[in-house]
């Protein structure tokens, strides 16, 4: 007889935030914009409002923003469930939670790249005997939104539609 001491996989349907697609995740984007390092770190702070995307860690010098509580809808996240002990019921209601970090450089006078990591974290979940964790990793749906959000931002501050 062997034990196993990983957690085996199984893809069930949550309900509730409905968190099933079939859609490759992104480790993280990027894309360069010809406009100064001050102009793109003020689009990528009106993006994050637009979407109500609350900002929890900002350092302009470095270029660095991060939000704890980045949009975590099934636009935005694939969720797997690990199962570790027992059967997991038909259906199983959780809070997903990821990490948006954001981080610009500036790589000339008139362009500066944006790079975005979106990182969804493990939550333990149980119910009834049950055992396992909930891993989400993301679509690549909000960075390219926050992306487009950015350069429709940047064009409207130079006067283009």
């Amino acid at each position: 007889m062997t034990h196993r001491t990983e957690m085996q996989r199984r893809t069930i349907t949550v309900v509730g935030l409905g968190l099933l697609f079939a859609t490759p995740h992104l480790k993280a984007q990027e894309r360069s914009y010809g406009a100064t390092k001050e102009a793109v770190w003020s689009a990528v702070l009106e993006a994050f409002s637009a979407l109500q995307i609350a900002v929890t860690k900002e350092d302009k010098d470095k270029g660095q923003i991060q939000s704890d509580s980045a949009a975590t809808d099934s636009t935005y996240l694939q969720c797997e469930l690990h199962v570790g002990r027992g059967r997991p019921p038909e259906t199983l209601l959780f809070m997903p939670k990821a990490r948006l970090d954001i981080s610009l450089r500036q790589r000339s006078a008139t362009e500066t790249s944006v790079h975005i990591k979106f990182a969804g974290k493990k939550v333990d979940v149980s119910s009834g005997g049950f055992i396992g964790q909930m891993v989400c990793k993301s679509t690549g749906r909000l960075e390219e939104t926050i992306l487009g959000q950015v350069e429709s931002r940047l064009a409207a501050q130079n006067g283009r539609p």
